[in-house]
């Protein structure tokens, strides 16, 4: 099999671009699975100051202000948690088409 070398020069970087491709997916897939893991703990922990925060309230150590702080701490560590869910989930995507998964729907 005689190819000519511009032939094979194509197809190496259709090789390496690939590979490039993969190892940026995979890079992203296990970044955005940590950031989950992150904001999953922040979630957690924003509930438990809310538990407190409420308890503090109802044994009146603590005003109601604490309370409403506690609330939206928890639902922005929530929306955050969320917006990394779905960053994994894209990030799951990106490397089954990098892996040559089909993809019958547009992208963009």
């Amino acid at each position: 099999m005689n190819r000519r070398p511009d032939v094979l020069q194509a197809e190496q970087e259709v090789v390496y671009r690939a590979i490039a491709d993969v190892n940026d997916a995979w890079t992203q897939l296990t970044t955005g699975r940590e950031r989950l893991a992150a904001e999953r703990r922040t979630v957690e922990a924003n509930r438990q100051v809310l538990r407190l925060s409420e308890l503090r309230y109802r044994y009146g150590t603590a005003p109601y202000l604490q309370v409403l702080d506690a609330q939206r701490s928890l639902l922005e560590a929530q929306q955050s948690e969320i917006e990394a869910a779905y960053a994994a989930a894209e990030a799951d995507v990106l490397l089954y088409r990098a892996m040559g998964g089909g993809w019958g729907g547009s992208w963009e």
